[in-house]
């Protein structure tokens, strides 16, 4: 956040031509709400939206079902695979 801030990587920022890929910001047209919506773009970014949030709405399930343990706490077995989730889509993406 600093960096965006302290204007680092913006147009004349310190930082700005050493970028690989410089800011586009596409131009807003008058076509409406209907050509956004009909974009393969705005389809990719609400497929990733809904996909987040049905997981963020399972999370108590996926909670409950946890085998307690040894100890009866499932916290620990939740981050723990919380953890390894995020890791293994992270690297996933990245690849």
């Amino acid at each position: 956040l600093l960096r965006y801030f302290d204007g680092t990587y913006h147009a004349g920022g310190a930082f700005y031509e050493h970028l690989h890929m410089k800011p586009q910001f596409a131009v807003a047209n008058s076509h409406g709400a209907w050509s956004t919506m009909l974009n393969s773009e705005f389809l990719v970014l609400l497929s990733i939206l809904s996909t987040a949030y049905l997981a963020h709405y399972n999370a108590p399930v996926y909670y409950e079902q946890l085998d307690p343990g040894p100890n009866g706490n499932r916290d620990r077995r939740f981050i723990l695979v919380s953890v390894l989730g995020f890791a293994a889509a992270g690297l996933t993406m990245s690849l």
